[in-house]
């Protein structure tokens, strides 16, 4: 069940399919035409990089149902704390 308070904070909006596609895809262009200031991207070494983190998600969950949990701490990944930088650059709080 989602609250009013959830739903008018567009944060239900941010993790919907259609909208992490899109964001997803402004990223790779960015990164692609080198206007990211911490991430670079080799399109040479990207069907490598998906082998490895398809075999690394199938030992670790051979049938690939990967608790959210799972997913959510690449976020955190180094110790930076990037979904709350990705809100506060969309104007919302995580967590309220």
């Amino acid at each position: 069940m989602t609250t009013k308070a959830q739903n008018d904070s567009g944060l239900l909006e941010t993790f919907k399919a259609e909208r992490v596609r899109s964001v997803a895809n402004t990223l790779l262009d960015r990164a692609l035409a080198d206007h990211l200031d911490h991430v670079t991207v080799d399109i040479s070494k990207l069907d490598q990089a998906l082998i490895e983190v398809l075999e690394t998600a199938k030992q670790a969950y051979p049938d690939f149902q990967i608790p959210p949990y799972g997913v959510w701490r690449l976020f955190e990944a180094g110790g930076v704390d990037r979904l709350e930088r990705a809100c506060i650059g969309a104007k919302f709080s995580v967590g309220g």
